[in-house]
């Protein structure tokens, strides 16, 4: 009876251990060649959502569940690092594809703020007389201030 007690709670132990198994990643990001801190690579745990990017200092720490990353950086090769425990890693990035020069033209147009104030618009400004007054109303206009 002892035995199977025994037995059966190893069994349940494995399962709810490889159920509830989580491995924390951590580790600097790096290119290759120059040992240059990558600031902003992304670092994922694939087919979920768990994420995160690499701080000012090319540094992350992931908590993940099947132990399993991939590394990326616009401009270089992609990683993928496979883990059965906690680790501290250093990640080389290699260079990947060139990327196009983007060329960004545009024209640059005057033109200047104007405002226009209608007829049926100043009737519709209040008023402490009967008739609107064009200075108080043009006062009322953004970027007028009223000299004193």
């Amino acid at each position: 009876m002892k035995i199977k007690i025994l037995i059966s709670a190893l069994l349940i132990g494995l399962f709810f251990n490889s159920a509830y198994a989580q491995y924390r990643v951590a580790g600097f990001v790096k290119d290759g060649q120059t040992g240059e801190k990558l600031i902003g690579a992304n670092v994922i745990e694939p087919g979920t959502n768990n994420g995160v990017s690499t701080n000012s200092y090319g540094y992350f720490s992931l908590i993940t569940k099947n132990g399993n990353i991939r590394v990326s950086f616009i401009g270089y090769k992609t990683v993928a690092l496979n883990f059965s425990r906690d680790t501290l890693v250093h990640v080389q990035l290699e260079a990947g594809e060139i990327i196009e020069e983007v060329v960004v033209k545009g024209e640059l147009s005057k033109r200047f703020n104007i405002t226009t104030l209608s007829q049926q618009e100043m009737f519709n400004i209040p008023t402490l007389g009967g008739k609107p007054d064009v200075m108080k109303a043009l006062q009322l206009m953004p970027g007028i201030q009223a000299q004193q």
